[in-house]
C-alpha cells in the first residue's frame, strides 16, 4: 500500500522536488548499462568509489558534495547525459529518480488492491494528505520482527522522502533509541574512580574523535560518531551478534537452510549466502563462538533464553544445553530458564536495589523500597562476589592467569581489583552514583548531579544528547524544556550528510545481494512461508499486562484477564473449524505445535491468530510454547556487507529471528 501510495504521489505532481533534491539519492546519476551509481572510479583510475554525480542543467555532470547537501546549483531529477569511463568507454548516465518512477509503475492503487485490501480511491485519499500535511510514522517494534522487515521501513522512509516529512515538526519516523549512555560508557571504561578518570576516558575519546576526522575532514559530529560505533563492532571484543551462537551451537543452521521457508527469490542456499559473508570478511571479529569451539557455561543474566528464543525451547534444550557444562541463571523467578538451570542466583527486585532505566531525555531510576530478601541481591554485586570467589579457587589451584577473549593476559588474582576498581565500585549503588557524576562531568547532566539528587526529584533531565551515534544519530539540536525537537532537522537546515555509502537518504542498495534479490529498490514481497505452507498467519505482540514475562505469573495481574494463555481467532475460521470461545484449540505446523485457549474477536483478521508474548513455556500443555511453532529465520540479506552502511555496529540487533507471519493450522482439542 505504501509503495502505491509512493506511485500517486509521483504521478499526480506531488513529490516535494527541492528536498528529493536535496537530502536523498534519487537525485544521483546512475549508470543505464549496470543500475548502479556513477562513480569518481569509473571516470579516473583514482577516483573514490565513494564519490557520486549529480546532472546540472548549466554544467552537465558535476560532483556531488560529500560535506554538505545544500548546493548552489540545482540537481535534475529527469534528463540523461553521456560519459566517458577511465576505459574509453561511452555510456549513458540518469538521475535515480527516473528510475524510481518507472519501478514505482508495477505499484499502482488498482495493482495492489488484492494484496492490501484496500480501495484504489482510499489510497489515493490517504496519499494526498500525506504530500499535502505534516505526516509522521509511528512504526513502534512490530514492524522490526518480520522477515521483510527492512523492505517495510524502506518503504516507509521512502513515502516521507518524497514528501519532506522528516526534519521539521509533526514529521518523521520514530521508534525506539536510548539516546544517552555516556555516564555509564565512561564509568565502565575507567581506570581509576571520580573526576580523574572520567578525564582520562573523556581525552581518550577526543583523540580516537581527531584520529577519525583526519581520515576525511569532510565527516560531521554524526559521521565521526557512527564510525567510531562501528570501529568498535568490528573489534568485537564485548559484544558480539548472536546469530552465530544460533547457527553453529543452537540448531538453526538445518532451519535457515530449509528453503521452504525461505525468500523464494534466493538463487544460492542459505550456507552459501553464509560462507561467502565470512570469506569476504564483513563479520571478521564478532562472528565468534566459532564451529570449532563450542560455549561451555552460559550465565543467562536480564533474559529468559527458554522462552525469549524464536525457534522454540525444544530445540535450545537438545542442541545447546548438551554443549555445556554449566548453565547459571540469574533471576528474580523461577522463569523457564531458571527451571532448567544448574545454578540460580536471586536476584534483588526493582524495588530492590537501585536501578536506571533506559534513557531516553534524561536519568530515571528506581529505588530500593525494601532490603532484598533472602540470599537476593544487586546484579553488580554478585558479580563482585563471584570475581572474589574465582580468585581464590584460581590460588587454590596454582592459577595465575588466563587468555581473554581479545587476546591479552589477565591474571586471577585482579578480577576483584579490576570490577570495583579497587573497591570504588563495591555496590551496585555506588556504581549507579560513579555513573551519574560521569554523565554531569561529561557535560550531559547538570552539574554536580549525583545519586542523591536523581534520588530527591526521581528523574533528571539531560542537557545535551552526549557522544554516542544513537543520540547524535537524531541529528538535531538539543531541544529547550517544554520544546519538541525533529530529528534529522541538522540534515534538512544545515546539509549535514547521512551516515550512508552516499551519504544521502538512501534508497538505491547496489549490494550484488540486495539486486540478485531485486530488492536494490523498495519493493513489496510476500512473508515465506516459514513454517510451512498451511493457511493460516500467526503474529505475536504485548499484552497489555506484560511488555515480557516478568508480571504474566502475577496473581493481581492476572486476575485482569483470563489468566491463562489464549490465542486471538476470528469467529468465522472458528466457526468453521469448530472451535469454541475458552476452548482449547492445538496450532501446529512443520516445526512443531502447541496447545492454548481459545479467545474468539472480530478484531483479528480471518485468517490470521495473535498470540500475545509474554507467557512462560510451563503456562503451556507439556511446556509447549508458540516459539515452539516458531522457525526463527533470520533473513540472508542481514549477513551482507562490505558496503558503505552495511557493516555490523554493536546493539543494532541484526541479524535476528523473526516472530510475525509464521504459517500455522489450526484443530480443535476435545475437552
Amino acid at each position: 500500500m505504501t509503495l502505491a501510495m509512493c506511485q500517486v504521489i509521483v504521478e499526480e505532481g506531488l513529490v516535494a522536488e527541492d528536498f528529493v533534491r536535496a537530502q536523498t539519492d534519487l537525485s544521483l546519476l546512475i549508470r543505464t548499462d549496470t543500475q548502479r551509481f556513477l562513480r569518481a572510479r569509473d571516470l579516473h583510475p583514482h577516483g573514490l568509489d565513494d564519490q557520486f554525480f549529480h546532472l546540472d542543467a548549466e554544467r552537465g555532470v558535476v560532483e556531488a558534495s560529500r560535506e554538505n547537501l545544500l548546493c548552489d546549483y540545482t540537481p535534475q531529477l529527469e534528463g540523461e547525459a553521456d560519459v566517458t569511463l577511465a576505459d574509453g568507454k561511452t555510456v549513458t548516465v540518469r538521475p535515480l529518480y527516473s528510475r524510481l518512477v518507472e519501478h514505482l509503475g508495477q505499484y499502482r492503487p488498482e495493482d495492489v488492491e488484492a494484496t492490501c485490501g484496500v480501495n484504489p480511491e482510499t489510497i489515493r485519499t490517504i496519499a494526498r494528505k500525506v504530500a499535502g500535511g505534516r505526516t509522521r510514522v509511528l512504526m513502534g517494534m512490530g514492524a522490526n520482527k518480520a522477515y521483510h522487515s527492512d523492505l517495510y521501513q524502506r518503504t516507509m522512509n521512502l513515502l516521507l522522502a518524497l514528501t519532506a516529512n522528516w526534519g521539521r515538526n509533526g514529521s518523521g519516523i520514530n521508534c525506539w533509541a536510548a539516546t544517552q549512555v555516556d555516564g555509564q560508557m565512561i564509568s565502565g571504561m575507567k581506570a581509576v574512580p571520580g573526576a580523574e578518570g572520567a578525564e582520562q576516558v573523556l581525552q581518550t575519546l577526543d583523540s580516537l574523535d581527531a584520529m577519525t576526522r583526519a581520515t576525511d575532514p569532510t565527516m560531521s559530529d554524526e559521521l565521526v560518531a557512527a564510525e567510531l560505533t562501528r570501529s568498535v563492532g568490528a573489534a568485537g571484543r564485548q559484544i558480539v551478534p548472536p546469530a552465530f551462537l544460533w547457527y553453529w551451537h543452537a540448531g538453526y543452521k538445518e532451519r535457515w537452510n530449509n528453503p521452504v521457508f525461505n525468500d523464494p527469490a534466493m538463487k544460492r542456499s542459505f550456507d552459501d549466502y553464509f560462507e561467502e559473508a565470512l570469506r569476504e570478511g564483513w563479520w571478521a571479529g564478532v562472528a565468534r563462538p566459532g564451529p570449532d569451539k563450542p560455549p561451555r557455561v552460559l550465565i543467562e543474566c536480564g533474559g529468559n533464553i527458554l522462552r525469549r528464543t524464536r525457534g522454540g525451547r525444544a530445540t535450545i534444550l537438545e542442541h545447546l544445553w548438551p554443549k555445556l557444562a554449566k548453565v547459571v541463571t540469574v533471576e528474580i523467578r523461577m522463569s523457564a530458564t531458571a527451571l532448567q538451570s544448574d545454578i540460580v542466583l536471586p536476584a534483588a527486585q526493582h524495588y530492590e536495589k537501585v536501578g536506571m532505566d533506559i534513557p531516553i531525555m534524561g536519568v530515571v531510576m528506581s529505588d530500593a523500597a525494601v532490603e532484598p530478601m533472602g540470599e537476593s541481591k544487586p546484579e553488580w554485586e554478585m558479580f563482585r562476589d563471584l570475581c572474589l570467589a574465582v580468585e581464590r579457587r584460581a590460588a587454590a589451584r596454582g592459577l595465575t592467569e588466563f587468555a581473554h577473549s581479545d587476546g591479552t593476559a589477565r591474571r586471577y588474582d585482579e578480577l576483584w581489583k579490576k570490577f570495583t576498581l579497587d573497591g570504588a565500585f563495591d555496590t551496585q549503588e555506588r556504581v549507579a552514583d560513579e555513573a551519574i557524576r560521569d554523565g554531569a562531568y561529561a557535560g550531559v547532566l547538570p552539574p554536580g548531579t549525583d545519586l542523591a539528587k536523581v534520588r530527591e526529584n526521581g528523574a533528571v533531565r539531560f542537557t545535551d544528547w552526549g557522544r554516542l551515534f544513537m543520540a547524535k544519530g537524531q541529528a538535531a539540536p538539543w531541544p529547550d524544556e517544554g520544546t519538541p525537537y525533529s530529528a534529522l532537522s541538522y540534515h534538512v537546515d544545515r546539509g549535514d550528510p547521512y551516515p550512508t555509502l552516499t551519504r544521502r537518504a538512501q534508497f538505491l542498495i547496489e549490494h550484488p545481494w540486495f539486486v540478485e534479490a531485486g530488492e536494490e529498490l523498495p519493493v513489496h514481497k510476500d512473508a515465506p512461508t516459514m513454517g510451512g505452507d498451511l493457511p493460516f498467519r500467526m503474529t505475536t505482540g504485548h499484552n497489555r499486562w506484560s511488555i515480557h514475562a516478568m508480571n504474566m505469573m502475577n496473581p493481581h495481574l492476572i486476575q485482569t484477564h483470563r489468566g491463562e494463555p489464549h490465542a486471538v481467532i476470528n469467529p468465522d475460521d472458528a466457526e468453521r473449524l469448530g472451535i469454541a470461545d475458552h476452548g482449547k484449540v492445538r496450532i501446529v505446523n512443520d516445526v512443531g505445535s502447541f496447545v492454548v485457549r481459545a479467545k474468539l474477536s472480530g478484531a483479528q483478521r480471518p485468517g490470521g491468530v495473535t498470540v500475545y508474548n509474554g507467557w512462560d513455556p510451563f503456562q503451556f500443555e507439556g511446556w509447549s510454547a508458540p516459539n515452539e511453532v516458531e522457525p526463527g529465520m533470520v533473513k540472508y540479506l542481514g549477513f551482507a556487507g562490505g558496503y558503505g552502511h552495511l557493516r555490523y555496529s554493536p546493539l543494532e540487533w541484526q541479524p535476528v529471528p523473526t516472530d510475525r507471519c509464521i504459517f500455522v493450522d489450526m484443530v480443535a482439542v476435545p475437552e
